[in-house]
């Protein structure tokens, strides 16, 4: 294991944070919709098809301080992240965006109760 060229310990941090944070993602967009289904295509489509599809090719520099830009930054380990955020930006992005999410989705969620 000593000769492994990666930082395990980065790696794994980064990993068990970011599938942290996409879990919580998840429930809030899972909060937001109110239907299962619509969440995860609504999920994967923007993952896939706006970050990774669109946004990475046209505008990089603005595609790596979203969701997934961060969490490919956080997973990252030497080299293979030169372009991409920090491992520590991009985890605070990450949360970031999360916190965001996860609060407009309580929010809606608990004005749809009151009414």
């Amino acid at each position: 294991v000593h000769s492994l060229p990666v930082d395990l310990a980065q790696l794994w941090l980064g990993a068990t944070l970011a599938s942290s944070v996409y879990g919580l993602l998840g429930v809030a967009l899972g909060s937001l919709t109110r239907n299962t289904v619509a969440a995860i295509v609504g999920g994967i489509a923007w993952a896939m098809i706006i970050e990774n599809g669109i946004l990475q090719t046209v505008v990089p520099e603005v595609a790596k301080w979203l969701p997934t830009g961060a969490g490919v930054a956080v997973t990252s380990v030497g080299s293979a992240g030169s372009a991409l955020l920090t491992p520590g930006l991009a985890a605070v992005v990450l949360v970031g965006w999360a916190a965001v999410i996860a609060a407009a989705a309580a929010r809606i969620s608990l004005s749809r109760e009151a009414h």
